[in-house]
């Protein structure tokens, strides 16, 4: 059962750094950024995204030994169906957007979080 809940945990969080980066491209296209530039609006705790992916399959093959491949693919398969279903929640990915980039303009960083700082404000009217 534990590897079970170790699953589910690392994809409600694999998730959730799924719905920020959507977030910051959604954002983006609307306000028609540069898509390299969207990625600085992203705190810097979502590098964790690569090590989250790679726990989650991981944890999907030892469900695979432990408990057959129909518990590890319905695992993925609901995890899967999860991130297409679920809506991403803009207004609360926003503040978070807004502290990273004025941390990067009071550390004297200005013209690109400047930039991307005022098309967040944007999206937010």
């Amino acid at each position: 059962m534990l590897p079970i809940v170790l699953f589910c945990i690392v994809a409600l969080w694999e998730t959730y750094l799924f719905l920020a980066q959507r977030s910051s491209l959604e954002i983006g296209r609307v306000n028609d950024l540069n898509p390299k530039s969207r990625k600085l609006m992203l705190p810097i705790w979502y590098l964790s995204a690569w090590p989250t992916i790679l726990s989650k399959y991981s944890l999907a093959v030892w469900i695979f030994f432990d408990f057959g491949i129909l518990v590890a693919i319905g695992l993925l398969g609901a995890s899967f169906l999860f991130k297409v279903v679920i809506p991403v929640p803009h207004k609360h990915f926003i503040p978070m957007f807004e502290r990273r980039l004025l941390k990067d303009i009071s550390r004297g960083d200005v013209q690109e979080p400047m930039h991307l700082y005022s098309a967040v404000q944007q999206t937010k009217k």
